[in-house]
């Protein structure tokens, strides 16, 4: 009989359910200097420089993004969505709650158990971790824009910054702003009244209280356009580089060659490439004469 009921409540119950918790007050303080509005469109068309489409038909993950960003404003779901500005710089903040999976039936318990056992499989030693508030990790997303039926990833110049809190509470930050920036804003996030509305926390977030950034001293500049953006749009508006040179930016648009040592590892001062290729890494460092010959040998090569 226990088990015919377990059965007819699977069968019966609902995949998900919504929690009922207040977020109202969980939007951060604009740091100084800055001003908050209620999000709008206009705001992430800005940031993203794409234009937001609501057709049904699948677009790329910008679109997407631009899209929970609309429905939040729209009061779609348990969802805050403001805009924080100051001059050109703008930063876009959501924080939601998701449906949860609904443990009282045997599939969904299931389901629970497992995308808990993949997060923490993976949430540990990121390289892409921004900051720790309260224990709570806050990455920043590769900066790629894929399209959904192709799959290409084009690279972007716009920044997203994502945390989850026990997996009840989801925080995203999508900006053309500065580290230093970005960082006033997540150091407002409540963490840890977040992180007491938590039906069971787990045990290193009741007791680490402190604010970390990935650099001691955030970055102040904003971020100009990145190596890999315009290696895209060079490599996609020419037709008279060789193969090599594509392949060089090519690398450049997958993030594979990024800096000046990249670059010394792969294919040394890189003799024969455009002057404009070259120049989407600055200036050549300088190097102790031996450095040199061999760069220069393997440019050669």
């Amino acid at each position: 009989m226990a088990a015919l009921q377990m059965v007819f409540a699977d069968l019966t119950g609902s995949d998900t359910v919504t929690p009922k918790v207040d977020i109202s007050d969980m939007a951060p303080e604009a740091p100084r200097g800055w001003y908050a509005t209620p999000y709008k469109t206009a705001d992430g068309e800005e940031i993203t420089k794409a234009r937001f489409s609501r057709s049904p038909i699948a677009k790329n993950s910008t679109n997407t993004l631009l899209q929970q960003f609309e429905d939040a404003a729209r009061g779609r779901g348990n969802t805050i969505a403001v805009t924080m500005t100051r001059a050109k710089q703008k930063i876009a903040f959501l924080i939601y709650v998701p449906d949860q999976f609904n443990t009282k039936t045997i599939r969904c318990g299931l389901m629970a158990t497992i995308s808990m056992n993949m997060g923490i499989a993976t949430s540990f030693d990121s390289p892409d971790v921004f900051e720790l508030h309260h224990g709570v990790p806050f990455t920043q997303v590769a900066p790629y824009s894929k399209n959904v039926s192709t799959g290409t990833k084009v690279p972007v110049d716009y920044r997203v910054f994502g945390g989850n809190v026990g997996g009840m509470f989801k925080i995203k930050i999508l900006t053309n702003s500065s580290d230093a920036a970005v960082a006033n804003v997540l150091k407002n996030v409540p963490v840890g009244l977040i992180i007491s509305m938590l039906p069971e926390p787990d045990p290193h977030l009741l007791i680490s209280t402190d604010f970390q950034t990935r650099d001691a001293e955030p970055n102040r500049e904003v971020p100009g356009p990145s190596v890999a953006r315009r290696a895209y749009l060079l490599v996609k508006t020419r037709l008279d580089y060789s193969e090599r040179e594509k392949n060089i930016l090519n690398r450049m648009v997958e993030g594979r060659i990024m800096t000046w040592d990249d670059m010394f590892e792969r294919d040394g001062t890189g003799i024969g490439l455009a002057p404009e290729i070259l120049a989407l890494l600055g200036d050549l460092p300088d190097m102790q004469v031996s450095q040199r010959i061999v760069y220069d040998a393997r440019a050669l090569r």
